[in-house]
């Protein structure tokens, strides 16, 4: 039954500009409905329009004032990490898993880092039910004491400050990377920023407007 609905979602992300078919694919290929707990339930008991909604192209609540994300933004935000199968990903802020497993079923070699330990857990089981190697650590993505090393791709999924995208640039981007951040611009305002890395030299650019929960340091009390 989700299938149907997936493969809306996945025409109605092609329709707002996503061109990329790896990223088309893997929307259309993943259930987006099984990452989140609130509807898994009532999926489960055949409660169709519950399970419908996890197929819109909007956020949607996961508990603890996070949402998953967008579809559209997810794959916008995929389409500029520029990835590739067997590259290694590391997302900041992976929440319930969804942005990992869209990452995981193009092949790329991803570790997840969430700071709320139940979303870890959920996380982890569903990327392991639907056979996904995916890594999701449970910590702070920013702190350097984590030891992830350095990645040629890193996504953060909170909306975050300049000096946020600074300090995952200086300790978790390798040379060539990308790194994909929204950041706070001011007024109420996101905007996704594109850092590129490559033999020393540095670039940036602006993209689009966006929404995204605030990323927060530090472990989160269970």
């Amino acid at each position: 039954m989700w299938k149907a609905w997936a493969e809306r979602l996945a025409e109605q992300v092609k329709v707002l500009g996503c061109g990329d078919p790896d990223v088309i694919s893997a929307i259309r290929e993943i259930p987006r409905h099984r990452f989140i707990e609130v509807l898994r339930e009532g999926a489960e008991e055949g409660d169709r329009r519950a399970l419908e909604q996890a197929y819109g192209d909007f956020p949607f609540p996961i508990g603890f004032g996070q949402t998953v994300s967008q579809p559209s933004m997810v794959a916008r935000m995929t389409h500029l990490l520029s990835v590739r199968s067997g590259i290694r990903v590391l997302e900041v802020g992976s929440g319930c898993g969804y942005q990992c497993a869209v990452l995981g079923r193009m092949g790329c070699v991803v570790t997840g880092v969430e700071r709320i330990g139940r979303l870890v857990d959920w996380s982890r089981r569903v990327l392991g039910e639907l056979g996904l190697s995916v890594e999701v650590v449970h910590g702070d993505g920013l702190d350097p004491s984590l030891g992830l090393g350095r990645f040629p791709r890193v996504l953060i999924s909170a909306a975050c400050s300049k000096e946020d995208v600074e300090r995952a640039f200086g300790g978790l981007l390798s040379d060539p990377g990308i790194l994909v951040a929204p950041v706070d611009v001011g007024g109420g305002m996101q905007r996704v920023l594109v850092v590129n890395l490559e033999g020393g030299e540095r670039g940036e650019r602006w993209e689009d407007l966006c929404r995204f929960v605030p990323l927060v340091g530090g472990l989160a009390k269970d």
